[in-house]
């Protein structure tokens, strides 16, 4: 039985650089040409891969309360279109943090879709008898407490199945974090591997780390299908594919060719600079639609800016579009690389941006006033 696997598309998400190539300027609300190829393929490969189930692990959109209806859309209907495209005609949309607000799941739109399984407030369980296996689809579950007992509950009645047993969910474990967040507090917020008891299952297969990442013999994060700002760091992402036979299972990994690349080139280090270019470089000549996104940093002297003239004439045919940032002191430049360093390959952002909405709607901010004070943060962090 073959499985296929995507998650955090992270859908109306806002970007800072157009993509469209005759017009270099910034705007956001655009460069989604990336997000829409890679749903066609993933729609694609469904199909010529002979896929029994597509499963969405959840992000698909990146806020519940703001959208763009034409965006939505067709989100919408490419994910109905990958359903349909494999050969049962059904699919599984686990929901994640994104696409939750209090009350508002942005998914809810997939409740009565045909051949569709929608995993949003409950456990959901499925018995495949021709690989003896269950496979048990969970939502994310904000509050780690009800996470722990939600597995508990897991783990007692399936401790000593005679089947396999496949999870597949939107999940935090402390180990993901473990080394990119220095923080003992926060690390303190998340369950262990141990604490969930996850060592009774065949697999886990979860969504919500963009980068694929494997914890113990059976637990995988299978990473985001595309990059999506400069906190994440040159590596193409892609989909996961799982054939499952009874008693054991196969994964391969597929890049995705519409990937887009975001790079950030402090000047002052040209070692690491050619390293980033030697990448990009190899990356679009293997795939030439990659789209890569180029922020470059010097300092605002005279020889700063000569510099980021000569390295936007030597390389600038690699970006889709640049913008260059003359900063006035070796310490923001350093100052830069620490918050691009400590963002890249997770989204700590996020876990940043959860606990601030929590402390702002306890003091009585509105939803717009939250708003802002992200878009501010996130304007600091130099990230979109």
């Amino acid at each position: 039985m073959r499985l296929l696997l995507y998650g955090d598309l992270h859908a109306a998400n806002l970007y800072s650089f157009n993509v469209k190539r005759a017009k270099y300027q910034f705007t956001e609300y655009s460069r989604v040409d990336e997000l829409y190829s890679t749903i066609v393929w993933i729609s694609k490969v469904t199909k010529e891969l002979g896929v029994m189930m597509a499963i969405n692990e959840g992000d698909t959109f990146h806020q519940a309360l703001r959208f763009y209806v034409e965006r939505y859309n067709t989100v919408v209907k490419g994910i109905n279109a990958i359903n349909q495209n494999t050969l049962s005609k059904s699919g599984v949309i686990i929901e994640g943090n994104h696409d939750r607000s209090d009350d508002v799941s942005a998914v809810d739109t997939f409740e009565n879709v045909q051949g569709t399984v929608l995993v949003k407030n409950t456990i959901k369980v499925k018995f495949i008898s021709e690989i003896n296996s269950h496979l048990i689809f969970v939502p994310y579950i904000r509050d780690p407490e009800k996470t722990r007992e939600a597995f508990q509950s897991l783990h007692d009645k399936y401790k000593n199945s005679k089947t396999d047993v496949y999870v597949f969910c939107h999940l935090d474990i402390k180990e993901a974090y473990e080394g990119m967040i220095s923080s003992t507090y926060q690390l303190g917020q998340f369950n262990t591997y141990a604490d969930l008891g996850l060592d009774i299952y065949k697999a886990i297969f979860s969504g919500h780390i963009h980068f694929k990442k494997q914890i113990n013999k059976n637990f995988y994060y299978i990473g985001s299908a595309l990059n999506h700002n400069f906190g994440d760091s040159l590596t193409r992402k892609g989909i996961t594919i799982v054939d499952i036979e009874p008693g054991e299972y196969k994964i391969t990994y597929k890049e995705n060719p519409y990937c887009p690349f975001f790079a950030k080139f402090n000047l002052e280090k040209p070692d690491a600079c050619k390293s980033k270019i030697k990448k990009i470089e190899e990356e679009t000549s293997k795939f030439p639609s990659t789209n890569v996104y180029a922020r470059v940093f010097t300092l605002n002297t005279e020889p700063g800016r000569k510099k980021a003239s000569d390295f936007i004439r030597d390389y600038g045919h690699l970006f889709t579009a640049h913008e260059t940032k003359n900063l006035d002191s070796e310490e923001e430049l350093n100052d830069n690389d620490a918050i691009s360093n400590s963002m890249e390959n997770v989204n700590v952002v996020d876990l940043i941006i959860e606990h601030g909405t929590k402390i702002l709607k306890s003091q009585g901010k509105t939803d717009d006033q939250v708003e802002n004070y992200i878009m501010r943060f996130k304007r600091i962090c130099q990230l979109s």
